[in-house]
């Protein structure tokens, strides 16, 4: 299953945790749109940590023999999308009514940059770096895939959370998901407004949600749950215990 969410929900919900504005009313228009514009910044933060990644896709598209390079971004020779990660790559060929998959090993610049084959020609590549430049990033092949046929470049990539692009439009996330950025999101928002009460009961939920997700997403993934969060979860430190002899 999954849940709708559009920004305008997530901005009032999290300011009612916060005590900011009573139910039933809203955010003005101008307190609205900065609200939303940090909510997108912490997403696109979460979205750089794969434990807050809830799917990798698999993505194909037609290779060219002769042809090394395939960009991946706006008008891209592989995807109209820029990946933020890939975690996989490999090359189909269909032989004898079969699809048949052969493995491309993912390297790094260093590597890439240090492999003397690159001019050379090969049915399958050894090896590809994926270099994420911008606005379009690039998967580049060694020794040059060369064959007869069709074949097809595959990558497995992740699925980033979707940014809220106004107040209105629903966007759909994972189960678990809008319960967690809506407490985040109050979080996240609290230092604009001083009179913010951040409780330790929303510390907790908050915590809680993200907790949840993390631990889902870790066993689909198979890897541990101790990789770090960043501050994508609370920018607020923990509540201070006053020391003896202070007011």
């Amino acid at each position: 299953m999954s849940e709708l969410l559009n920004g305008g929900q997530v901005v009032s919900e999290a300011l009612l945790l916060l005590g900011v504005i009573d139910p039933g009313e809203g955010a003005n228009a101008t307190e609205a749109a900065a609200a939303l514009a940090v909510i997108n910044n912490r997403i696109g933060n979460m979205n750089t940590q794969r434990l807050y990644i809830p799917s990798v896709a698999q993505v194909t598209s037609a290779l060219s023999s002769g042809t090394a390079n395939y960009t991946c971004g706006s008008g891209g020779t592989f995807s109209s999308t820029r990946f933020i990660k890939i975690e996989d790559l490999g090359m189909t060929i269909s032989v004898g009514g079969q699809i048949l998959r052969f493995p491309i090993k993912l390297v790094s610049e260093k590597e890439y940059s240090q492999y003397i084959q690159k001019s050379a020609q090969k049915v399958i590549p050894d090896i590809g770096y994926y270099d994420y430049a911008l606005p379009t990033a690039t998967i580049l092949l060694a020794p040059t895939p060369t064959f007869s046929g069709s074949a097809n470049l595959e990558a497995f990539v992740w699925t980033p959370l979707p940014l809220f692009p106004d107040q209105t439009t629903n966007q759909t996330f994972p189960d678990g998901y809008s319960e967690a950025i809506v407490h985040m999101a109050a979080l996240w928002l609290s230092p604009q407004y001083p009179s913010a009460s951040v409780t330790d009961d929303l510390r907790q939920h908050a915590a809680d949600a993200v907790a949840a997700i993390r631990a889902l997403n870790a066993s689909n993934a198979q890897m541990p749950t101790q990789e770090p969060p960043t501050q994508a979860l609370n920018p607020i430190p923990p509540a201070q215990t006053p020391q003896q002899g202070e007011a």
